[in-house]
């Protein structure tokens, strides 16, 4: 999945990650590759479905997932919802993520 979303193949990252989906040795990392690769894809509202289910979990991927769900979200123009999300992200949840929110959360507050 991360090579094919790494060499913007995201059709191909969609299809790597629907079929480790399916696998039961799947994990956190995996459906977040699958929610960025449907994001890349253009398939925002699946994207919006994989890393909602992954930003409710506590994991090494919540704040990733929570991040790219707000981009996700406002790919949709659903702009309340992903500031929502955004606001979510905390300074301890890692200062490079929480000023990528932050500079979302300003322009579109």
């Amino acid at each position: 999945v991360a090579n094919a979303f790494n060499d913007k193949d995201f059709a191909g990252a969609v299809s790597a990650a629907e079929s480790l989906a399916l696998s039961t040795e799947a994990g956190p990392e995996d459906a977040l590759n699958q929610g960025k690769a449907y994001l890349g894809n253009g398939d925002f509202k699946l994207a919006e479905q994989v890393l909602r289910r992954l930003a409710d979990q506590p994991t090494d991927y919540t704040t990733e997932a929570r991040y790219t769900l707000g981009i996700s979200l406002l790919s949709q123009e659903r702009t309340a919802a992903a500031v929502a999300e955004l606001k979510k992200i905390g300074a301890t949840d890692g200062a490079k993520i929480y000023e990528k929110a932050r500079v979302l959360i300003e322009e579109f507050e």
